[in-house]
């Protein structure tokens, strides 16, 4: 009877001992993190003829092959920043409630370079 009892006392021992080892080895393996992106931003400032900020305006970046429109509109130093935008060449488009409608030529921004 001694003798089971230290074989089932052993037996306990080493899967306490075994669960433990895995238990910590899962513990501390890396876990995924999506800290990067595939997507890009464009970012710029918006000016008029006499290089003064153009507040307020529309800013519309159109996807090219898709004609998708991301719109943002520009703070009081005239600035813009559009965000999430798939890779592609994109025409920019700025309007301007008491101008015409302008657009610059086409861009072609990459994920992970901001001001493309």
């Amino acid at each position: 009877m001694l003798l089971a009892s230290r074989i089932v006392y052993r037996l306990l021992s080493l899967a306490l001992l075994f669960t433990t080892a895995v238990g910590g080895f899962f513990l501390f393996l890396p876990c995924p993190l999506n800290a990067q992106s595939t997507n890009a931003s464009l970012t710029g400032r918006i000016t008029d003829s006499s290089k003064g900020v153009v507040p307020n305006a529309l800013v519309v970046a159109i996807n090219t092959g898709t004609r998708i429109h991301y719109e943002t509109v520009t703070n009081a130093t005239g600035s813009y920043y559009v965000t999430d935008l798939p890779p592609g060449t994109y025409r920019i488009e700025v309007e301007k409630w008491d101008s015409r409608r302008s657009s610059s030529p086409t861009r072609s921004p990459r994920a992970g370079r901001a001001g493309n």
